[in-house]
């Protein structure tokens, strides 16, 4: 049922091939006039869970995973505790986002978003980062530079003396953001003693592939090219709030992230949207051929960036249905899947009008 969904939508993109034309009848003066406008088409079904994962249910929890220490800080303890639930019990990542919320019981002011096919984000107050190492049992903490992505030399993160990693627990790794102003230190420096530094007011959680493997998930593939399809037919909608426009185009779900993106201000402003990629996977190819578009997939070209693009004759910008499509993906973890595009997956698409 999903392959047939993903199909019709896929049709709706390109177009239907082209009938034999017929001579249409002759109009009748009693005959009413008939709008030109097409009829919207209605957005795919939701289904009520996770359709991503390869697996019906979720490895045990690990009980090799170290406890926590008693006596921590109390601000920091209900942080502490769902940092080390999440990266012991693999099972919380197939619940629903209400039934996770519920599960981690997590203060008022503390935020939760599923932001990846296997990972979750936490937001909360600023507070000391010794305070959270202290309550996790982290020994020798320090601020520890990243070592991945455009931007790693300016973030630094959460770690543990000499290695500056976060390994706490498994097999879900932990990542905890730290304020430090990277200018106070060389390049060549990784790591510094945390004193005083505050935290970030972001975590995650990413539970690998080994250990919850994913599929291509063809429930979100025919939800987002219902939703394009929608999106195209009614170019208003890329000037209204992003989460009014994901609620018209059936986006509005955890499978996916609505936002806005803008050229220019104030008079001459150019709103449109970008439908990024959250708690699924898709791959790249159906969605490029959705397009009708053949190229490459290419690094942005851009120092600063981990985007990659679809590149058709070195132009990254589309003409579809009226509109400007931009295609971003990232790296497909794991094995490649079959056809060209096999070593990507999709993360974003942009609409401009």
């Amino acid at each position: 049922m999903l392959k047939r969904s993903a199909l019709a939508a896929l049709l709706l993109l390109t177009g239907c091939p082209e009938r034999p034309k017929e001579t249409p009848p002759a109009p009748s003066a009693t005959s009413p006039a008939r709008s030109a406008a097409p009829a919207l088409v209605p957005p795919a079904p939701v289904p009520s869970g996770p359709t991503h994962f390869a697996v019906a249910s979720a490895p045990a929890v690990n009980a090799a995973c170290k406890p926590l220490p008693k006596g921590g800080p109390r601000a920091m303890t209900a942080l502490a505790v769902a940092l080390r639930r999440l990266a012991c019990e693999p099972a919380l990542f197939m619940l629903k986002s209400g039934e996770l919320r519920k599960e981690l019981a997590l203060p008022a002011d503390h935020g939760v978003e599923i932001s990846g096919p296997s990972t979750v984000s936490l937001r909360f107050p600023k507070g000391r980062a010794a305070d959270l190492a202290l309550s996790m049992g982290l020994a020798s903490p320090v601020a520890a530079r990243s070592k991945s992505g455009a931007w790693s030399w300016r973030i630094w993160n959460l770690g543990s003396a000499p290695s500056g990693k976060l390994e706490l627990w498994g097999p879900g790794a932990v990542v905890v953001g730290v304020d430090f102003d990277y200018a106070k230190v060389g390049d060549g420096v990784d790591s510094v003693p945390l004193g005083d530094t505050p935290l970030e007011g972001f975590a995650s959680v990413t539970m690998p592939e080994s250990v919850l493997p994913l599929k291509d998930d063809e429930a979100a593939l025919a939800m987002l090219l219902a939703g394009l399809q929608r999106l195209a037919a009614d170019p208003s909608q890329l000037a209204r709030e992003p989460k009014d426009a994901a609620g018209f185009a059936g986006l509005d779900d955890e499978r996916f992230r609505v936002s806005r993106r803008s050229l220019h201000h104030g008079s001459t402003v150019i709103n449109g949207l970008d439908v990024w990629t959250a708690r699924t996977r898709v791959a790249a190819g159906p969605v490029i051929e959705a397009f009708g578009l053949e190229g490459k997939i290419e690094h942005s070209r851009a120092h600063d960036s981990d985007e990659y693009l679809l590149f058709v004759d070195e132009k990254t910008e589309h003409g579809w249905r009226g509109l400007k499509v931009a295609l971003r993906f990232e790296r497909r973890s794991g094995v490649a899947a079959a056809g060209a595009y096999g070593g990507h997956v999709l993360s974003g698409v942009t609409l401009m009008p």
